[in-house]
């Protein structure tokens, strides 16, 4: 009998329409993935994704620098206490190398800075400029500037999926946690006004950032698609021992006894 045994050619068909599906299926979820620019705000560079936090950590310490040097420079100038001056003109000198850092990796991320402090702390300047006897206004104005700022820049720290991000976060920490430690160390520091540590949360379960959830679609639609096809293989390369076997059997040199002489 020529043509397919029984049951082969619905099989293969079965078999087809489920691999064309699969493709659909899988060319479908790459297209519908934005590339890496366009998920949750992050863009490619040479040193991995930057995303909206890298960029807001940069802007921060960019603008902490724009009022922590002139603010550091009146301490210097006009503080009563011997120590405060001294912390004055350190701050101050750190922060002029600390924005040299940051200047630098924006560079390199494709990150543009701003060249002004925010409205706030030009009235943080202004304040300890007006301020006969500026030692404990600028020291605790300092010390909280410092204490909102840290906690952001280990946050990022943490998540960054970008190399310059990460070093600069590491090279950022050092420098404000060594400033928290030269206000403290001048007595003044109202510890009282400073915010409370937040609640702890519950563990949260581990997510993977926006980016790296979306880039991982196509990645798993591809291995969806090759299981797929690997069976596919399998199945077609059983059909040719299927249809010899069905062929032998309908033979008709086998359906009839051979006579005697």
């Amino acid at each position: 009998m020529s043509g397919s045994p029984p049951g082969v050619q619905p099989v293969r068909l079965v078999v087809i329409a489920a691999v064309c599906a699969a493709v659909l299926v899988a060319v479908g979820a790459m297209w519908a993935i934005p590339d890496g620019a366009a998920v949750s705000g992050y863009t490619q560079t040479a040193t991995g994704p930057v995303g909206p936090a890298d960029r807001d950590l940069l802007v921060k310490v960019k603008q902490a620098g724009l009022w922590e040097m002139p603010a550091g420079s009146d301490l210097t100038d006009r503080a009563a206490d011997q120590r405060v001056r001294e912390i004055g003109g350190k701050i101050s000198a750190e922060h002029h190398e600390l924005d040299r850092i940051v200047d630098e990796a924006a560079a390199e991320v494709g990150v543009t800075l701003p060249t002004q402090a925010t409205t706030e702390q030009q009235s943080w300047v202004a304040r300890i400029a007006a301020d006969p006897d500026p030692d404990r206004l600028g020291v605790n104005l300092l010390r909280q500037a410092h204490g909102k700022v840290l906690p952001v820049i280990v946050a990022v720290r943490v998540g960054t999926r970008n190399t310059t991000i990460r070093t600069f976060a590491d090279q950022a920490a050092t420098y404000v946690a060594r400033h928290i430690g030269y206000l403290e160390s001048t007595g003044l520091v109202d510890y009282a006004a400073l915010p409370e540590a937040p609640a702890p949360l519950p563990n949260p379960s581990p997510v993977k950032s926006s980016y790296y959830a979306a880039l991982d679609r196509p990645t798993l639609a591809l291995a969806g698609l090759a299981i797929v096809v690997v069976v596919a293989v399998a199945i077609r390369a059983a059909w040719p021992r299927r249809r010899a076997a069905a062929t032998v059997s309908h033979h008709p040199r086998h359906g009839r006894r051979r006579r005697r002489r």
